[in-house]
């Protein structure tokens, strides 16, 4: 079976911590020039999370997998046989202060990034619809949520990516992550302070 998946945005987003030493090296925070080579160095900066793929979810699976016409059949079996990792920084509101908060954060500073872009792919999966076995399969995600205030150029971030799929005990991860197309893309970035009292503000952005 031909598998084609298109999504927009879909694409590469992380979040990690980054020292006061580094803010200041790469003239983020204090007196020094601005150092274009941060934009270039953003995997540095991941030590939370960093995930690649197409933006979709377990409930839209049937009708990508090319089983729309036994949606009933198969739908429930293919959400149950899916991993979604989640990281979510817990965002909150405090209302004594009328402030967004970071639950999910410890006081500090960190990068929050992503390369949106419009991606296609295409490859196989070794059954047809008549020998599909809902049992055989098993597909991971990965969610990501930035805070509200942190958006990218499509807004708000809150974004289910593919990253795994396995038929029959085999994966096809390099299949499907060989087959990407995109339309372009650039690094889009903010670094946040958490403060002490949970608050948090932007202190750089190229979006």
């Amino acid at each position: 079976m031909d598998i084609y998946i298109k999504s927009e945005p879909s694409g590469e987003y992380g979040i990690g911590s980054i020292t006061k030493e580094e803010l200041e090296k790469y003239g983020i925070i204090g007196d020094k020039e601005f150092d274009e080579n941060f934009e270039s160095e953003l995997f540095e900066f991941t030590d939370f999370i960093q995930s690649y793929g197409i933006a979709t979810n377990p409930e839209e699976m049937v009708g990508l997998l090319g089983l729309e016409d036994k949606e009933d059949q198969y739908r429930n079996k293919i959400i149950e046989n899916s991993k979604v990792e989640v990281y979510d920084v817990k965002e909150g509101y405090d209302e004594d202060n009328e402030t967004e908060i970071i639950e999910g954060l410890q006081p500090g500073y960190y990068v929050l990034y992503s390369a949106p872009s419009k991606y296609s792919c295409s490859f196989d999966l070794p059954y047809t619809k008549e020998t599909f076995d809902p049992e055989k399969l098993k597909l991971e995600f990965q969610r990501i949520v930035f805070p509200c205030l942190v958006e990218d150029s499509y807004g708000e971030v809150d974004i289910t990516l593919l990253t795994d799929i396995e038929y029959d005990g085999e994966t096809y991860r390099d299949d499907y992550y060989d087959s990407f197309v995109d339309r372009g893309y650039s690094y889009e970035y903010s670094v946040i302070q958490v403060k002490e009292d949970k608050s948090y503000e932007i202190i750089r952005s190229n979006v």
